[in-house]
């Protein structure tokens, strides 16, 4: 599965996609946020950030997946990693303490973050935001279905207009409307941010290892064809189709150790504190203990 060069799929016309990448940029906010209430029509101003998170960001997905010849697993891996972005590095609303009852201190957060309003949120917005705009997008304009829509221009458009818009949701979530809500400034720990960067790089990867974006997969050497896999001791070894479920299983073990880790030096058990000698003592003798004598020079 290599990917497909743009030269061959739409060589002519510069506005020859136009209408329907503005259908998907308009559609991933206007279903994921006005339709389900997010966003009222009293506060309709920020649709706009909106298309430029949303809109953009659905339709980078919709062009990776086409351009890699991916399929729907594909799309929901990127829609996926595109709602751990907002919730950790953009907007950040699974992060802060938030006054929502799935961010509750006793039942809904934890360690830092509001872990039942993420699980909600990664379902949601991965499926509304990413999946369905983009099948309804394709299904206005089947001829351009299987076509990737973006030329080297238009995505340095949309690359700048994503980011300004993170930028632009950034500040009027967590510096005005938190503030309005009554919630005091919150900046999360950079071992955090760091996880969710982590965990959309995972993301990434794993659709690159699942669909052989490089070459050709494990998957696809089950096929007539293809010889099979010799181990370093004679033999056929595992199945292609072993091997490739092995490759996925990688990218989340990986995030599992590292999210561990992480964990574990945050909690400063690798740091060694200097306490007085006195102290030491003082502490044997209270415990019961005999206090250490000090090494001969």
């Amino acid at each position: 599965m290599n990917a497909t060069p743009l030269a061959e799929l739409h060589p002519d016309g510069r506005q020859r996609f136009a209408a329907p990448i503005w259908t998907l940029l308009l559609l991933a906010p206007f279903i994921g946020e006005v339709l389900s209430g997010s966003t009222r029509t009293s506060f309709l101003f920020v649709f706009l950030p909106e298309v430029m998170v949303w809109g953009v960001g659905a339709l980078f997905c919709r062009e990776l997946v086409r351009r890699w010849r991916a399929g729907g697993t594909s799309l929901l891996l990127l829609g996926l990693a595109l709602s751990i972005a907002e919730e950790f590095i953009i907007q950040q609303t699974s992060l802060a303490p938030l006054p929502f009852p799935a961010s509750h201190p006793d039942y809904g957060r934890v360690w830092g973050v509001n872990l039942i309003y993420f699980l909600f949120m990664l379902g949601y917005e991965s499926v509304w935001v990413a999946v369905v705009p983009v099948q309804v997008a394709e299904l206005f304009f089947p001829q351009y279905s299987r076509m990737p829509w973006l030329r080297k221009r238009g995505a340095i458009i949309s690359c700048i207009a994503f980011l300004l818009g993170c930028r632009i949701a950034w500040y009027g979530w967590t510096q005005q409307a938190l503030k309005r809500m009554g919630v005091p400034p919150y900046h999360p720990p950079l071992l955090t941010i760091t996880l969710g960067f982590s965990a959309i790089l995972l993301l990434i990867l794993t659709l690159i290892a699942g669909t052989g974006i490089s070459g050709t997969s494990w998957f696809d050497r089950s096929h007539a064809g293809f010889a099979p896999a010799d181990s370093i001791f004679g033999g056929t070894g595992l199945s292609p189709d072993t091997l490739g479920l092995i490759t996925i299983l990688i990218a989340p073990v990986q995030a599992l150790l590292i999210f561990f880790c992480m964990r574990g030096f945050a909690q400063g058990w690798n740091v060694e504190v200097e306490v007085p000698e006195d102290q030491v003592r003082n502490k044997n003798r209270s415990s019961g203990g005999s206090s250490p004598e000090p090494a001969a020079a």
